[in-house]
């Protein structure tokens, strides 16, 4: 499955995983960051980036709940139209997208 092969749907939930996938790792990885090596804080956010079942998940919930992009996270009313259509690809090609990413 190549990104130029989808068709607009798949592309724009393709483009939403991508940013729902950046913003959940990347928030973990900051939280690493952000906090000493030897905390339970920081044992809890490595554990969720090394659990990938977890994080294919979590991402894969976020992509269907919350619009997101490079920078954004929308969610709400406004949103769920946009999020129908993303829903309505699949869970199958929803989950392959995500395991690009994770």
């Amino acid at each position: 499955m190549k990104f130029k092969e989808c068709n607009m749907r798949q592309k724009k939930a393709w483009k939403n995983i991508k940013y729902a996938a950046i913003d959940y790792i990347f928030g973990m990885e900051n939280g690493c960051h952000d906090n000493p090596k030897d905390s339970e804080t920081y044992r809890n956010y490595l554990d969720d980036l090394l659990d990938l079942e977890h994080l294919k998940e979590t991402v894969y919930q976020q992509s269907i709940t919350c619009v997101c992009d490079e920078g954004f996270v929308g969610f709400g009313d406004g949103a769920e139209s946009y999020l129908k259509d993303i829903r309505f690809c699949g869970k199958e090609f929803l989950m392959r997208v995500v395991s690009k990413y994770c």
